[in-house]
């Protein structure tokens, strides 16, 4: 059978009359993808409830169905274990997207279908690829041609390319930087159901060509042996970058019922109050130790002499208090010690006009602690309180936090644990919290993965994840509306769309994409005028980061929050020192405390003048260019050097129309930029430029605005 082509004369998509797979998609002559080798991957459960992979290979029949004009039709039949079994895919253009709709038919009894990826498409490993783990990274090896094949299971093999989760946004972009073409490829899903955002060489012996997934989990109610999947996967060629990719994707969201009704900035925020992460339990490990934090009103003075020198208000924000051991949930409170000296603490802070808040350990529910002698496996078998857990297809639930814990996830679609979720989080909110962390490995706000066929919800993952999550976040939102509408809740990683009305302030995790390669402000290009996260409590930053070899580093880290439109995080050891994040080393030296406050304090400074910009704005590409010296960030695990401008930047429009550029200058030397610009520009003394290049100094510790005058 001969190929088909669909498209016009500037874009046009090849198919395989062989077996249906893509061959090519070309725009203005240039060529975006790779023959794909495969048209497309589905996961099954068997009789006994095991996992199936089948993939294109695996059926003997392949054919174009009739169409109508502007489509095509792709069915493949005679899969030798399945005979029955049909795959059909339906492919349109619009004139600026190709289409794919995907359905399954006459699966067998007795067989479950989980999960389809259609189309397969594969690039060249040479192009630049945007993944939007953690709020985006750009990939590089080893990462990007010997990632591990990873997919969705239970209880807890959750891909770090989940969306709604760790994936916030549910495309990803290949483009090339010699040619500036890519492709996006992306979900058409306003339900925000369960996908698996994912890539690897396509085979293990050639790693020029880079698989990408988007795998579609679908779980559902109703005909098991017939499914269409109810959404659009999308390609569609574009020229640029991952700033490019961004904008299409941020002119998709802000049409998005879930971003309806979106909740108003809470007052404090508009204070941009830094958010100052205690560490009350343990001496620089992962215990129930007592330091001096653990008598809650202790940190007050050094929180007071904190916010006087950021001449800012600060938010403290706790740390391993729960009562029974850190991240031992889903029992948190009251809070471990004095509940009495807590709410000293609150009462300090308050009467101060500081804030207070919490961390939390989301979702899980802990069988028995491997760090402390909490243990009630007794309970746990006496009361069955695993029907009540997040099972795999066979009913397996352990989960293993090793450090930490044992246990296992809460099925959220359960009233067990929604009960004792919303009881936990009503008496949080009735101390008098500002701000409660509660999903903590809930990244992003991610609903587990269940398999039980006695729950609420479909025996596979799917839609009902989502809507699940939303359901408990939004009787949280009621419970906090009522005692305190100031309340904002919180989740590990920055939340991802469907829950972001929720939990429009978070724990923001975007430089862990270092072990992937380098991390973009994706997220924030995307989400920042809904969004404004805290820069996080950098844990792993010790391990990623060799501080020791890079003492500015923590100041690149605060630059790079504030150019990303985050409010500030420092990290307290228990003697009061800022230090390198959560988690570092207590016996190697602290970073430079005065250059941190002098830093945090300027800078914050600019937030508060700028809320246009910094608070309600939305980032932009450069509109100037900006060449300055480099900044080398050794890394400790992979031993690799990167190199980043010596001076950050960021790019902003106002609601009003107004534009605006940052030039951050982290360390305590002068840097001196030339600056490109195509019209007139002033910086934020009025000082006026000319278009064309100039020289702009940036004194050390400090950062310039940049407005043009058109």
């Amino acid at each position: 059978m001969t190929d088909i082509c669909l498209g016009d004369e500037n874009i046009l998509l090849t198919v395989s009359g062989i077996d249906g797979s893509l061959k090519s998609l070309r725009k203005d002559n240039k060529e975006l993808i790779l023959p794909a080798k495969r048209a497309f991957s589905i996961r099954l459960l068997d009789e006994k409830r095991n996992y199936r992979h089948f993939d294109s290979g695996d059926f003997l029949n392949f054919e174009f169905l009739p169409s109508s004009s502007g489509s095509v039709i792709r069915s493949w039949i005679n899969c030798p274990e399945l005979p029955g079994m049909q795959l059909i895919s339906q492919i349109v253009f619009d004139g600026i997207n190709f289409r794919f709709r995907n359905q399954i038919c006459n699966l067998p009894e007795n067989w479950e279908f989980e999960m389809i990826d259609c189309p397969a498409l594969t690039v060249p490993e040479s192009n630049e690829l945007f993944w939007p783990k953690t709020d985006g990274v750009l990939l590089d090896k080893p990462e990007k041609t010997e990632r591990m094949f990873q997919q969705m299971d239970a209880p807890s093999g959750l891909s770090y390319g989940f969306y709604p989760g760790p994936c916030q946004m549910q495309f990803m972009a290949s483009y090339s930087t010699e040619n500036g073409s890519g492709v996006y490829f992306a979900a058409d899903d306003r339900s925000h159901a369960s996908k698996l955002l994912e890539f690897r060489k396509e085979t293990d012996d050639d790693s020029s060509r880079i698989r990408l997934r988007i795998e579609c989990y679908c779980g559902h109610d109703g005909d098991q042996h017939n499914y269409e999947l109810p959404y659009d996967l999308l390609l569609r060629p574009f020229d640029g970058d991952w700033q490019d990719a961004c904008s299409i994707y941020r002119d998709w969201v802000k049409a998005d019922p879930s971003l309806d009704n979106f909740p108003e900035t809470p007052e404090w925020q508009k204070k941009s109050p830094v958010v100052v992460v205690l560490t009350v339990r343990g001496n620089g490990n992962i215990n129930s130790e007592e330091n001096p934090f653990s008598y809650y009103e202790n940190a007050f003075p050094r929180l007071k002499e904190l916010s006087e020198a950021f001449d800012s208000p600060v938010m403290a924000l706790l740390m391993r208090w729960d009562q029974h051991g850190p991240w031992l949930p889903p029992y948190c409170w009251p809070p471990a010690g004095s509940l009495k000296s807590f709410l000293k603490l609150r009462d300090l802070l308050h009467e101060s006009g500081n804030y207070f808040g919490v961390y939390c350990s989301g979702t899980s529910f802990t069988v028995k602690s491997l760090m402390n002698d909490y243990n009630c496996e007794a309970e746990f078998k006496e009361k069955n309180l695993a029907q009540f857990m997040a099972v795999s297809p066979h009913g397996d639930i352990t989960d293993i936090m090793p450090p930490i814990r044992e246990g296992a996830h809460l099925c959220i679609t359960e009233e067990f644990g929604k009960s004792i979720i919303l009881e936990q989080f009503r008496q949080m909110a009735e101390a008098g919290l500002d701000y409660i962390q509660f999903f903590d490995q809930n990244f992003g706000g991610m609903n587990y993965p269940c398999y039980s066929e006695n729950h609420q919800h479909p025996p596979q993952p799917g839609l009902w994840q989502t809507e699940s999550m939303s359901e408990l976040l939004l009787r949280m939102t009621e419970i906090a509306r009522k005692i305190n509408p100031e309340l904002r809740i919180g989740t590990e990683s920055s939340a991802s769309l469907p829950y972001l009305k929720f939990l429009p302030f978070s724990d923001a995790r975007s430089l862990h994409n270092l072990r992937y390669g380098r991390p973009v402000q994706g997220y924030e290009f995307i989400y920042h005028r809904y969004s404004n996260n805290f820069m996080g409590n950098q844990c792993a930053m010790w391990d990623l980061i060799d501080c020791e070899k890079s003492p500015d580093n923590l100041l690149w880290r605060i630059a790079d929050g504030f150019s990303a439109g985050q409010l500030f995080t420092v990290t307290l050891r228990a003697d009061g020192l800022i230090s390198w994040g959560a988690a570092d080393n207590w016996n190697k030296a602290a970073p430079d405390q005065q250059n941190a406050i002098s830093l945090i304090r300027s800078l914050n400074k600019l937030r508060k003048l700028y809320p246009e910009f910094l608070l309600e704005g939305e980032m932009q590409k450069p509109f100037l260019h900006i060449k300055c010296a480099d900044f080398e960030l050794p890394l400790r695990e992979s031993g690799k050097v990167l190199r980043y401008p010596a001076l950050s930047s960021s790019f902003w429009k106002a609601s009003s129309g107004k534009r605006g550029a940052f030039l951050v200058n982290f360390r305590s030397s002068p840097e001196t930029a030339e600056i490109s610009c195509a019209f007139p520009f002033r910086t934020g003394e009025g000082i006026q430029h000319a278009a064309g290049k100039h020289h702009i100094s940036v004194p050390g510790l400090s950062a310039v605005l940049i407005m043009p005058e058109s």
